[in-house]
Parts: C-alpha cells; sequence; structure tokens
C-alpha cells in the first residue's frame, strides 16, 4: 500500500523531470539548423563541428528523455486509474499519432547522426528540420490529451449537470450514461478496495457499460487544446534554444571563442560538404 501511494509524488516528479528533456528536443533542432545553415553558407567546417557537438547532446537527451517518458507512464497508470479510460477513448487518435510521430523522431534523428558529414549542408538541414517538425508534432499531440484532462472537451452539458458552476465543454461526442456508469464503478470500487486501477481492466465492466465515445477525434477539435499546445511548444522552443545559447556563452567565456574549437576532426570534411 505504501508503495501503491508513492506512485503519484514520483509520477509527477518525473514529469517535471521528462519535460526537461523534452524542451531540450524542441529547441535544439533549432539551433543545430541555425549552424547548419551558417555552414552551408560560410563553408566554414567548425560549423558542422558545433552542430556535431550539440548533435550529441540531443541524441543523449533523447535517450533520457525515453527511459523518463516511459517510466512516467507506466506511474500514471497505476496512480492515476482514470488515465487508462482516457487512452481507450478520447486519447486513443491522439497516442496512436504521436507513437508514430515519436518513431518518426527515431528514424530522423539516426539518420541525420550517421549522414551528418557525409552529405551536403542542406540535406543534413532538412533532415534536422523534418526531425524537428516531428518533435513539434509528438508535442502537440500530447498537450491534446493533457488539456483534454483539464478541460474534457466534447462532453457536452455532462460536466455542467453534475457541477453547476462548469461551463459546456462543446458538442456532446459520448455517451453521458456510460461516462456515469464508469465514475460510480470506480468510486465504488475505490471506497471497497483503496484501488481504482483494476476495476477498468475488468471485461466485464467494459461490455455493462458499452461505447462511450462517439467521435474520437473530439479532444483534437478542442479551443482549448490548441491553444494548450501552442503556448508549451513555443515556450519548450524557446528554452530550449536557451540551453544552448547558455551552454555557447560558457564556452566563450572560458575559451573566448564563440564556436570555435582549437582543433577539429575530419569527421565533418567531406566531399559533399565541400560543395
Amino acid at each position: 500500500m505504501a508503495a501503491t501511494s508513492l506512485l503519484l509524488p514520483i509520477s509527477a516528479l518525473g514529469i517535471f523531470i521528462h519535460a526537461f528533456f523534452l524542451t531540450i528536443s524542441l529547441g535544439f533542432p533549432w539551433v543545430i539548423g541555425g549552424l547548419l545553415f551558417q555552414w552551408w553558407r560560410t563553408k566554414d567546417q567548425e560549423y558542422c563541428e558545433a552542430a556535431r557537438n550539440v548533435t550529441a547532446v540531443l541524441g543523449l537527451n533523447f535517450a533520457l528523455g525515453v527511459i523518463t517518458g516511459t517510466l512516467v507512464e507506466f506511474g500514471l497508470v497505476q496512480a492515476w486509474p482514470g488515465s487508462i479510460f482516457v487512452i481507450a477513448t478520447f486519447g486513443m487518435i491522439p497516442m496512436t499519432l504521436e507513437l508514430v510521430a515519436f518513431i518518426g523522431e527515431i528514424v530522423l534523428l539516426v539518420m541525420f547522426i550517421v549522414t551528418l558529414g557525409k552529405v551536403r549542408p542542406l540535406a543534413s538541414l532538412g533532415v534536422m528540420m523534418f526531425y524537428g517538425a516531428m518533435a513539434i508534432l509528438s508535442g502537440v499531440l500530447i498537450m491534446a490529451v493533457n488539456s483534454w484532462l483539464n478541460v474534457p472537451w466534447g462532453t457536452g452539458n455532462l460536466a455542467s449537470n453534475l457541477y453547476p458552476f462548469l461551463p459546456q465543454y462543446g458538442p456532446s461526442a459520448v455517451n453521458q450514461s456510460a461516462l456515469v456508469k464508469v465514475k460510480l464503478e470506480l468510486v465504488k470500487n475505490l471506497l471497497a478496495t483503496g484501488t481504482a486501477s483494476q476495476v477498468l481492466q475488468n471485461p466485464d465492466l467494459a461490455r455493462a457499460v458499452g461505447l462511450t465515445l462517439m467521435n474520437p477525434y473530439a479532444d483534437l477539435s478542442s479551443p482549448y487544446a490548441s491553444a494548450s499546445a501552442f503556448h508549451a511548444v513555443s515556450a519548450g522552443i524557446i528554452v530550449g534554444m536557451s540551453f544552448a545559447l547558455v551552454g555557447f556563452a560558457y564556452r566563450f567565456l572560458r575559451t573566448g571563442h564563440s564556436i570555435r574549437r582549437r582543433a577539429f576532426s575530419p569527421g565533418c570534411i567531406s566531399r559533399a560538404a565541400q560543395r
């Protein structure tokens, strides 16, 4: 029981740690893109080396983000039983699309790392910008689900019927009686056993409740989701870029060089890069 009670604070802490890695994944592609553009414009190989160094940080950050994100998801499912229901209904389409975007991030990042310095700068720039677009798409889709947890768009007047001080959340895309049944089962199981995680995994409950969601795209049409995604993603890009700029500023204060190194490896020197 004690271990279960620790899941919620651990998951909450994990979300903040994971968010740190997400800002780097969102902001660093723009920094790398700028360095690649300067490499193409000036033909100065040291811009390529700077891009390679930032990419190394991005790659390590991506791996740590995957690890912490996976741990957070397992914790949320156990600590917040309603998350299972959200993933199976309103979150199904966004989370499925986010998985596709995440796989795209992996493929594009590996492709970029393997080909950097072996293809033309603009080709590397295109791959990195495509990776950045997948990272932004992933963030937007995650924020759509997160927004729904705060503002259950698509439930119509259900919330206002239960709590008169709440507004109507868009047109109804749900079977309201089914949602009420799920709520009652969760509360009943929580009072009886102290946990509500297992009740949603019971096939008998699913058959008794029936179809709950009529429009699986409802949360993506929420105006709250678009505003939340714009704010979170733009803030993540700005913060991530700031981390990179702080790193360059520290190097400048320590060595007197903005992005230059005393020596650079021949990894970025290739026929394709020099064209």
